[in-house]
Order: C-alpha cells, then structure tokens, then sequence
C-alpha cells in the first residue's frame, strides 16, 4: 500500500504543486454515466477511457492526509442505498485502455479508502480492490460511502520480455521485486498509474448527515466547500415530477442497427422486431450471447430488472445498476423492495431466495410490472370489465386490469385471453415494457 500511496501524493501533487437540514424521504439527485479521457498516466503509447457511473460533478478540496496534504479536484458520485450491495459498490469506476507496443501486467491491488479523524487529517486504510489487465480496469470499492482513492498502479515494459507479469520479470532477471527492478532497470520496468487522484462516494444516508451538520460524520472535521451547491444543484424531488416529465426521462441510450441481435430483423420482419429494437435504444432490455431471444422465458428476477430499469429511468436516474458479482439480481431485488415495487414476501421469497431464478409467469409479470411506475403514468385508455381467463381468484388480478386498462396488455389472442399461468417469454416482455415506457406505443381496445 505504501508504494501506492506514495506514487498517488507524487502525481497528485505534481498536478495541483451554518447549513439547511432537509428530509430525506422521496428525495434523489440526478447523476450520469461519465466518460472521461485519462490524465494520471503519462506514457504516450498508452491511453486509458475512464467511466463513472453515477457521476454527479467534482468539488475543488484542501485535503490533509497522513501521506501529504494538497489541492485537488475530487469527483463526487451519488449511489443511492438501494444500489449497494451492503458496503459493496461493484465497478464504480472502469476503464478501457489502449495499448501500444508496451507490455503491461496484470494488477489486482487494494483501494485506499481515506476516513478522517479529528484533528488527524485523512488517515489511509484498505477499503477495496482493483483489477487491471491490458486492455480494461476495473475498480470494487468495498467499504461503504466515503473518500477514496481511485488510482490503479501498474508496471509495464517497453516491449515483451516472455513474463506474464512483473514478478515474473524480475524474477528471471534476478530481482528480488518488480519495484527493485524499476529502479535498477526502468529502460526494462516502469510503473505509472490511471484513474483519479480522489473520489468522494456518497449514499442517501451520508448526503443527509452532511446536508444537515455540515460533515458526512461525526468524526469529520472537513466541511467540503461547495459540495452543498452541487447537491442542491441536481437535488429533486421524482414525486413532484409530472407524468408527462416522467416519460420525457426515457431517451435513446444506445444505437440500434441491424445486426445488434443476429435473430432480429435479417429475415422476414417478426411481430416483436419494433420492440426489441424500443426495449434497446431504451436501455431497458439487452441481448444473450448476441441474440434477443425472444421466444426465450423470462425469469422473476429478469422481470424485476426490467421494473427496476422502468423505474429508476421514470423517477430521473440512468437506469444504471452495478451487479454484484457473486449475485447479479441482488442490487435490483434491494432496489424493488425499497422503492415498492415488490415485498420481501412475494413469491415466498423470504422462505427460499432462490425462487428469484424460477420461470416467471404472465400474472406474476403483471404484478412487478404495474408497480414500476405510479398510477398516474398507467391512465386509462381502455374500459375493461372483465378478462375473459381472468377470475375472481386469479393471482394479481388487480394489476392485470390495471395493465389492460392502460393499453400495456392486450392479451395473447384476438379474444384477448391472457393466460395468467403461462410463462412469459422475452418477446412478450419486450413488447409489454417498450408500452410501460412509451404511452404512444399502448393499445386501444374493447372486450366483448
């Protein structure tokens, strides 16, 4: 940590040489997917793209550390509690790096994360990990909200020298170290860095500690000049938000062609063809293996990934989720049940978490759906009285009237029969959210 620690003071100094107290409930703050061309790393031949996720800006800090005190532009990013996974906050920052003739190797180093004290400045610990190969990075902060640094350190060689890594190179040069090498030999071995000199991490809960004391705790003595106006600047309110506003959050963010999936649109034209494509450009649905699938089963997790997607999107987020590694589906089960879209008892899930991965049926569909969005962004378009296969005893009988009267189902036959029981499939799925998410694309019909 201590070779990091010192190449993070070096290169950061190289380049720098009474508050409102606010409730919480129902407040957010807009963020984006930032990309930002890296400046750390001064090796011409080597170019890294930085993303950061829920990025909302950067604050200039004074900040006093056990190994140097400095100025320093700090990027600040807005994670929301339903978005860890506990104190895990899973690829907060990546990178894509471009390389030329060099050698670089392999890295899986510690995250210093920076807790102050008093009168003791920033005092470093471990607080996550870093994994770096030549072509990408990816950076695992794992000891909840806070300042860290978010520099990944790595040797590399002007050229290949038959080892896979910088041990391994020292080694059969007879070094006792990569860092002995460097120094002897950095005509053969050098080290240099991507990433940002600081990053300050905040949830919900430490945004409102700070919003109303003027420190994120209550060991803190630093008050973080103009990180008040930079919250207040992207804080709102999604309830106070209009149901046509709402919509307006859903834009194209990706580009679609032909040839995103390679079992959509080379053919014939299939029904669900405008859908997939809606679904994409959305970033509310994304392929398997390089094929939509659509006749493929939904899963009840998958199902409430795309509810989660719907959402966040409505209520002003990205839509955006960092999937933990061991769970993929964990941070969007934390994040339905935070925001009402399921309970912890559905499906008897508190019994036996493992349903998650079970086939999703059409009713249960209906149910996780209709609670991604508020009822006001569900009008009625349609009078529905009744449901031919939809009884008394049907289960969520009442959020899939809900759906037939916006316009979102419409039923599977010219009957409209819905088949509660039946699993849903991807196709179905698509077309269903493509409607949640685009009021135009709803239908209008009458049962007789």
């Amino acid at each position: 940590m201590k070779k990091l620690l010192s190449l993070i003071i070096a290169l950061c100094m190289l380049a720098a040489c009474s508050m409102p107290a606010f409730a919480a409930k129902g407040i957010t703050y807009r963020t984006e997917t930032k990309k930002i061309s890296d400046t750390t790393n001064t090796v011409s031949s080597i170019k890294a793209t930085l993303t950061v996720p829920n990025y909302i800006g950067s604050v200039k800090a004074t900040l006093d550390t056990s190994e140097g005190s400095g100025d320093f532009d700090v990027a600040v990013v807005y994670v929301p509690n339903s978005k860890w996974d506990g104190d895990c906050y899973y690829s907060g920052v990546t990178a894509n790096i471009k390389n030329g003739k060099n050698t670089i190797y392999p890295a899986y180093e510690d995250v210093v994360m920076w807790n102050e004290y008093y009168n003791y400045g920033f005092l470093p610990m471990n607080g996550g990990i870093y994994i770096l190969d030549s072509t990408s990075l990816q950076m695992n902060f794992l000891s909840g909200p806070g300042l860290y640094t978010a520099l990944a350190s790595f040797y590399y060689s002007p050229q290949s020298y038959g080892a896979d890594s910088a041990e391994a190179l020292a080694a059969k040069y007879g070094y006792s170290s990569p860092e002995e090498m460097a120094s002897a030999r950095p005509d053969m071995l050098s080290m240099s860095a991507i990433g940002f000199p600081f990053i300050l991490i905040l949830d919900d809960d430490m945004i409102d500690t700070f919003l109303d004391t003027g420190k994120l705790d209550s060991l803190s003595k630093y008050e973080w000049p103009g990180l008040e106006d930079l919250l207040l600047e992207h804080r709102y309110d999604p309830s106070a938000v209009a149901a046509e506003q709402g919509f307006a959050n859903f834009t194209n963010r990706k580009k679609y062609f032909k040839g995103v999936f390679l079992d959509v649109g080379f053919d014939a034209a299939s029904w669900y063809d405008t859908y997939a494509e809606t679904t994409y450009k959305l970033g509310l649905m994304q392929g398997m293996d390089g094929r939509f699938n659509a006749g493929g089963n939904l899963t009840i997790a998958q199902a409430i990934t795309m509810a989660c997607r719907v959402h966040n999107i409505y209520s002003g987020g990205n839509g955006d989720f960092i999937q933990s590694p061991d769970l993929w589906y964990k941070v969007y089960i934390n994040y339905a049940i935070e925001n009402g879209i399921i309970t912890r008892y559905d499906f008897n899930a508190h019994r036996d978490s493992s349903v998650y991965d079970r086939t999703c049926t059409r009713a249960e569909m209906a149910y996780i759906f209709a609670g991604a969005l508020p009822d006001n962004a569900l009008e009625v378009k349609n009078v529905i009285t009744h449901i031919p296969d939809v009884s008394i005893s049907t289960p969520y009988r009442n959020q899939i009237f809900t759906l037939y009267q916006a316009g979102v189902l419409e039923g599977s036959d010219s009957a409209h029969n819905f088949r509660p029981s039946s699993y849903i499939t991807r196709g179905e799925a698509a077309a269903i959210i493509a409607r949640m998410a685009v009021p135009s694309m709803r239908k209008r019909f009458t049962i007789e």
